[in-house]
């Protein structure tokens, strides 16, 4: 159990491994609590990047709402919610594993990303995380960033990730994500993009080997559209 716990941190620590050198432009990023953006003039290609304000999601009881994206998440029998304070302390825990040069760009990563919620079954798996991404580039696109993100996760020593499976989209809460799927000592993991407005909404979906099938559920029935 300690190890498996130990590993999930080290899973869910690699979705804050965009750099700031892999990224290059502006450093004013989102921090914990409410937030919100007025994308710049270049940023604003459509109605929608002029006109979206992130801020963060609460929970009331087991049900957790984002009203900004438009989503909802009620809590499957037997899983528990993370508050703040242990999202930091898994997060920071998981960065103790990456190399001198990715702690620097996890700091950095840090600045721009915001962590919505997680929410684990009792075991520690399976588990979903929430995350939105400012984008320092105005015109990274789904499929870059999780070219980006693939090669980051290829750079991490310990565990090994195995990068090797195709990328597909799948609908959720009525929208459709891209969804990098990668595995590192059995464990999966499916990466989950999708753009709105200056935004990347990232849902990390962690789950055992035999688990597919219960995290496909989680996904098409926890989660809901507003």
């Amino acid at each position: 159990m300690k190890s498996m716990r130990r590993l999930l941190v080290v899973l869910l620590a690699g979705g804050v491994l965009l750099a700031g050198c892999s990224l290059p432009g502006k450093k004013d990023g989102a921090k914990s609590g409410a937030q919100s953006s007025a994308p710049s003039s270049s940023a604003a290609s459509s109605k929608e990047e002029e006109t979206f304000v992130f801020a963060r999601g609460s929970w009331a009881g087991e049900r957790f709402e984002n009203q900004s994206l438009g989503v909802v998440f009620t809590l499957p029998a037997g899983w528990s919610a993370y508050t703040d304070e242990q999202i930091d302390a898994m997060m920071d825990s998981g960065a103790d594993n990456l190399s001198d040069g990715q702690q620097q760009g996890y700091e950095q990563s840090k600045q721009q990303t915001i962590f919505d919620m997680v929410a684990t079954a009792a075991e520690g798996l399976p588990a979903v995380q929430l995350a939105a991404e400012k984008m320092p580039v105005a015109a990274l696109t789904e499929k870059n960033y999780l070219q980006i993100l693939k090669k980051q996760l290829e750079a991490v020593a310990a565990p090994q990730y195995d990068t090797s499976a195709d990328v597909f989209s799948l609908e959720v809460a009525q929208e459709t994500f891209q969804v990098l799927p990668v595995t590192a000592e059995g464990v999966h993991q499916w990466y989950m993009v999708r753009q709105q407005g200056d935004y990347m909404v990232t849902i990390i979906a962690t789950f055992a080997e035999g688990q597919e099938e219960t995290m496909r559920q989680v996904l098409q029935q926890n989660f809901a559209a507003l």
